[in-house]
């Protein structure tokens, strides 16, 4: 179950960590590579929704100058001035808000599953597990190969898996491959997320609950010298 809660005026990292495990937290808290994530494409929004606001803008434009030519009169110069700066504060106000929603839109990696979190008003996530997927493939578009960006899709064996495809993701290829990497490496695992959380929770009583690991040796009756490792609680000082 997610650690951390995320209250509505919650920042992106906030909303991400709530998302999170408390193994997988605990391996963004020591800057393990192992969580990675991703928001889909600055350089991909632009091109979409400015080439949607230019097309917007430029008919208004071409209004305008129709209009001038057939009333000419000053009145009507000033009314289209203020139509046109109207409308383009709107689209201005429209894209800061669309690319402030686009924050939240996040891809995450860790190493038992990929997590696609996103909304503010309506937050929203979900998750598949490395086990539970297929195939994974990714499609770049004209401008993506040119701009480096494209889609990922993500294929289960459950049909009405709503996971869908990851839209827009910059670097696509290199984020394929630590896809790859980390579906991987769980299919070797013998115990999979078991293993992992073990091997979490070990790190975390090393580091925190005062245990070292030292060196021992055992000499049998025979004289054989046996060599091993043991893990001890450190003494604590005095004072």
């Amino acid at each position: 179950m997610p650690l951390d809660r995320a209250s509505f005026f919650s920042r992106p990292d906030t909303v991400m960590r709530s998302h999170l495990t408390a193994d997988e937290l605990h391996l963004v808290n020591i800057g393990d590579p192992a969580v990675h994530w991703r928001s889909p494409s600055l350089i991909a929004f632009m091109i979409r929704h400015w080439i949607q606001s230019a097309l917007v803008l430029a008919a208004v434009v071409i209004g305008a100058l129709v209009l001038l030519l057939r009333m000419g009169s000053p009145e009507v110069s000033l009314i289209v001035a203020g139509l046109i700066l109207i409308v383009l504060s709107i689209e201005v106000a429209v894209l800061e808000v669309r690319l402030f929603f686009r924050t939240y839109l996040r891809y995450i990696i860790t190493p038992t599953r990929i997590i696609r979190m996103d909304g503010i008003i309506d937050r929203r996530s979900s998750s598949i597990e490395w086990s539970n997927i297929t195939d994974i493939s990714d499609h770049l578009g004209v401008l993506g190969q040119l701009l480096d960006y494209g889609n990922i899709a993500v294929e289960t064996a459950n049909e009405s898996s709503k996971f869908g495809e990851l839209v827009d993701v910059p670097q696509p290829r290199e984020f394929l491959e630590r896809m790859n990497a980390a579906r991987v490496k769980m299919k070797k695992t013998p115990i999979g997320e078991a293993a992992f959380r073990a091997l979490v929770s070990l790190e975390s009583l090393l580091n925190e609950g005062g245990l070292v690991v030292q060196q021992q040796e055992a000499v049998s009756t025979s004289g054989t010298v046996t060599k091993g490792w043991r893990v001890v609680r450190e003494p604590r000082s005095e004072g």
